[in-house]
Order: structure tokens, then C-alpha cells, then sequence
């Protein structure tokens, strides 16, 4: 691992050198640290002048890395040129590190409430993960294998995040970490993800969304990690996420909160806001923020599970079919039929509703749509080791239905068919596979027919 440590070669900042050594003894890596001197009114100074503020810093740079015990770790240094939080991003740029460790403060001549501390503006523009070192003192132990390093992973079901688990992934697999994954939601946004219809509460999850929110973090968990222990807390929340966060990190007590950063700016931050810059700001602990350009770095994905959607048309019934030519042997395929509800929604209210049809008849009618759907496995799928499971859904919005069938099911992706609608039904209804196409955010296989 190639780690960067930036310092302003005060006092406080010695420990932040004691943790990146003790993260670079850990994974065997190499430290470099550095400093950026601002040289002010570079241009009117006399070169000598200049020559010698920098022979100054380089010689008090030399003094706080020998203060600091090396181990079998080599320490290398460097000065830097310019505005701190800028030198350090271009040397990030230039030097392509594993980590960049500094304190969590630093500033310009101008107060940190106007533009922020030199910290917060590196975390907005780095492209390196970044370690925020409020306490030394657990990465040493955890160095010299006295104890496993406790972290606090922030987790949101994104892309973002899924590197930031991917990034941390080494940290869990090459040393003893204690590591806690946490989710905030909101009830009502969940029920309506997974279209569960029935009486909700705004600050409570039911059983059923909580069981699926922490089977899909340990799936994620699973990609990443492997079999690795991991604890699992999902909180239902009614508000800001962030202050959510931080009472579970206040009462979890972590030495490290890992998080990743969309490094949102300008209007981008004021609207969407930013968790990983308030994390930043108010951890009483150490943080370590991930960017989301280090996306290059996923590795490849392997369907195992998928929603094959008919509407029981040529060109949907070949989406079943192409569903069970894509899962390796043990992968399941889920397969969905959307039907209209038996009971008509009245603008006027739940009490104006009328019943299309009797309940015995939507019996009768659900167990011939499920053996036409049972007729649609291939006949050697078993013997492929592919299961096939199936599922019925009663929706007016067949697109909203499908997304919602593989947010609850846990599908690694959907195949449906293209063309199983007449044009004129794409004109007055639109297309259901371009629904789901805007809609999911999981991969989407789009099968059509072939030309007669």
C-alpha cells in the first residue's frame, strides 16, 4: 500500500504521522510525508529568501518524521509548493497513492468558516481515500496486533458506497477488524420501493422490511467480504441521515466510521446535502472517506438470481427462457407475471372500490396464471441446477410492479421482453420495458424476438 501523509509540522499533528505509520507497518507498505509550503508573495521575495523558507521547512519536516518511531517502517519526505489543500492534490494526482492520512483541521489566512478547513477541501477533491486522524493510538494497537480495530461502516444502497466496501475490503481480510455496517432509511421511501401496500408507520420498520433491508446488506457484505463476521444494524429514521448516523457512532463508540463520498460541490451539495462531510466534521473519532472515482477497481459480477417478466406474448415467454441461459449452475430464477387487480381504485376513496371479480374466480384465475408460468421452465433446467420460483402481482402500474418484485426478491437483474406490445398499446400505455429500463437501478436484459 502507498500511503501519503500530509503535515503542517505543528505538534498536534505528530500523531497523524504515528497512524499512517502504523497503517504502513500493517500492510507492509510505503509512507511518504509530506508538507506544502505557501511561500506568501512568492513573486516579490528575493530568491534566496524563498531558498531558505523552503531549506527551513525541509529540516523541520526532518526533525517530526525522526520523532516518530519508525519500526521496520522507512519514512520517506517531501516539501511541496503552494496553497496546502491544492499541492496536496496535485502531488495526489501526480503520485496516484493508496491513502492520503491527515488531521482533520488546518486553514488559510482566510477563516475556516468562509472557504473551510484545508481538510474539507482536500475531501471535496481528492481522488484518493482520504484518513482523517483524530487518535493514533487504536491503529498502533491494532499495528502490533494488541487488538482488532473496531470500524463503523455508513452504508447507502449506491454505487459510492459499494466502492468504499470494496476499498475496505483489504483492511477486513488482511488484519483483525471488528467491523459494524449501518443503514438509516426511511419507512415510507422503503415501502414504496418495495411496494408493500398496507398501513405503515413513519419512524418504525415492519418485520418484513427489515428482514429484507439486512438480507441485502449481507449480500452486499458477501461480494465484498466473503464469509467475514459482520454486524448488521439497519435504523429507521425521520429526518437527516447524518444525525441519525452519528448517535449510532457516538453509542457504537468505533475507532474508525468509514464512509463514501459523491464529493458533491456547489448547488449539487446545498440540495442532495453531504453525510460524508458531516461525519467529517463531527466524529469525535477517526474517519476514513472513500471517492467514487476508484469504481475502476470493481471486479466482475455473476448473476445468481434473476426476474424473468412475461406477459405470456412470444417475446416475453423468451425472457423466461433467456433468464435460465444466463445463471451458472445454483442460480435461481424468479418468475413474474403482472395481472390487473381484482379490485378497481375509485378516485373518491377506499370505501367507493369495486371488486372486477368474485373471490373464487380470482382464485381460479391466479392458479391458471401460475401453471401457465410453470409451464414456461425448460424442461432441463434441473438438470442444470437452476430453481424457478414464481410470483404473481396485481398491479395497474406494470412497470412500477416489476421494479418493486425484484426490489423485494433481491434479484441480481431483470430479463423482459421487447415487442410483446402492439404499437398501438406502446401509444396509449407506453412501453413497460422502457418503464423498468428509467426505473431499476439493477442491470436489465432486453430480449427480442427474433425477426420472422
Amino acid at each position: 500500500m502507498k500511503i501519503i501523509c500530509a503535515t503542517d509540522l505543528s505538534p498536534k499533528t505528530r500523531h497523524v504521522i504515528d497512524a499512517a505509520s502504523a497503517v504502513s507497518r500493517r500492510f507492509k507498505g510505503e509512507l511518504t510525508v509530506v508538507h506544502a509550503v505557501d511561500v506568501p508573495s512568492a513573486h516579490a521575495l528575493p530568491e534566496p529568501i524563498q531558498t531558505n523558507w523552503t531549506a527551513e521547512a525541509k529540516a523541520a519536516l526532518r526533525r517530526m518524521v525522526k520523532s516518530v518511531p519508525q519500526h521496520d517502517t522507512k519514512i520517506g519526505e517531501r516539501v511541496l509548493a503552494g496553497v496546502p489543500d491544492e499541492a496536496l492534490i496535485r502531488h495526489a494526482v501526480e503520485a496516484e497513492p493508496d491513502l492520503l492520512v491527515m488531521g482533520p483541521l488546518g486553514k488559510r489566512d482566510v477563516d475556516r468558516w468562509l472557504i473551510g478547513s484545508t481538510a474539507e477541501r482536500v475531501l471535496e477533491a481528492s481522488p484518493t481515500p482520504v484518513l482523517l486522524v483524530r487518535d493514533a493510538k487504536a491503529f498502533r494497537a491494532w499495528s502490533e496486533q494488541e487488538k482488532p480495530l473496531n470500524v463503523f461502516f455508513a452504508y447507502d444502497f449506491d454505487a459510492t458506497s459499494d466502492l468504499a466496501l470494496a476499498f475496505l475490503a483489504r483492511w477486513v481480510l488482511d488484519g483483525r477488524v471488528e467491523l459494524t455496517l449501518a443503514h438509516v432509511d426511511w419507512p415510507p421511501e422503503e415501502y414504496q420501493r418495495l411496494g408493500i401496500h398496507r398501513t405503515m408507520s413513519l419512524t418504525t420498520n415492519d418485520s418484513e422490511v427489515q428482514a429484507i433491508l439486512e438480507r441485502d446488506l449481507r449480500s452486499r457484505v458477501r461480494k465484498h467480504l466473503g464469509d467475514t463476521p459482520v454486524k448488521i444494524v439497519v435504523e429507521p429514521s425521520f429526518g437527516r441521515n447524518d444525525v441519525t448516523l452519528l448517535r449510532l457512532i457516538e453509542k457504537a463508540q468505533p475507532d474508525l466510521v468509514v464512509c463514501g463520498t459523491h464529493q458533491r460541490a456547489g448547488l449539487s451539495r446545498f440540495w442532495k446535502g453531504s453525510v460524508s462531510l458531516e461525519l467529517a466534521r463531527h466524529c469525535s473519532t477517526n474517519v476514513l472517506l472513500v471517492p467514487a472515482v476508484r469504481g475502476r477497481e470493481e471486479g466482475i459480477s455473476v448473476h445468481r438470481t434473476i426476474l424473468a417478466v412475461t406477459d405470456f406474448s412470444d417475446a416475453g415467454n423468451l425472457a423466461v427462457h433467456r433468464a435460465h441461459s444466463l445463471l451458472p449452475a445454483g442460480g435461481t430464477v424468479h418468475l413474474l407475471h403482472v395481472t390487473e387487480p381484482m379490485r378497481r381504485r375509485s378516485e373518491l376513496g377506499p370505501n367507493f372500490e369495486s371488486e372486477s371479480e368474485t373471490a373464487s374466480d380470482q382464485l381460479r384465475r391466479l392458479k391458471e396464471l401460475d401453471a401457465r408460468l410453470r409451464r414456461l421452465v425448460p424442461a432441463d433446467a434441473g438438470k442444470h441446477g437452476i430453481k424457478a420460483c414464481f410470483e404473481i402481482a396485481e398491479d395497474g402500474d406494470v412497470a412500477a410492479a416489476i421494479c418493486q418484485a425484484a426490489e423485494r426478491l433481491g434479484v441480481d437483474a431483470i430479463s423482459i421482453g421487447s415487442g410483446g406490445s402492439s404499437r398501438l398499446k406502446k401509444m396509449i400505455h407506453g412501453s413497460v420495458t422502457q418503464g423498468v429500463l428509467s426505473r431499476s437501478n439493477r442491470p436489465v436484459f432486453v430480449i427480442k424476438p427474433p425477426q420472422s
